[in-house]
Formats: C-alpha cells, structure tokens, sequence
C-alpha cells in the first residue's frame, strides 16, 4: 500500500494505491481545495509523485490538453 497526501493552504488530497494479493491494483483519491484549479493541479502533483515512485515514467504535461 502506497499513501501520498498533499496538503497546503490550497488543497487537502490524499491518494491510496492498495493492491491485495491476486487482486488488481486500485486507488482512492479523496481532495477538498478552495478552487478547482489548485485541487486539479495537486492531483497531478500527487499522480506525477506516485508515477516516479512506480518508474511509470509519465508526467502532468502529458495529460494536458494539446
């Protein structure tokens, strides 16, 4: 189990990766923030954290729109 939290005057955001024996992987994510904006931008913060920690290798910039 991997828990990543990210909290500032902006945003509260935790983020679970859970994965039982034999099961598939699974995530709970679960954030409040003053404006959508700062809770988007923490979740990918977190997703960015949980990715290097996982060496998955992608990156907020590729979920942008283009």
């Amino acid at each position: 189990m991997i828990d990543l939290k990210l909290q500032n005057k902006e945003v509260n955001i935790i983020v679970q990766l859970k994965q039982e024996i034999g099961e598939k992987p699974k995530i709970y994510l679960e954030g409040e923030g003053d404006l959508l904006h700062h809770l988007i931008e923490g979740v990918f913060e977190i997703v960015d954290r949980l990715a290097r920690m996982e060496t998955i290798g992608h990156s907020s910039q590729e979920w942008r729109g283009k």
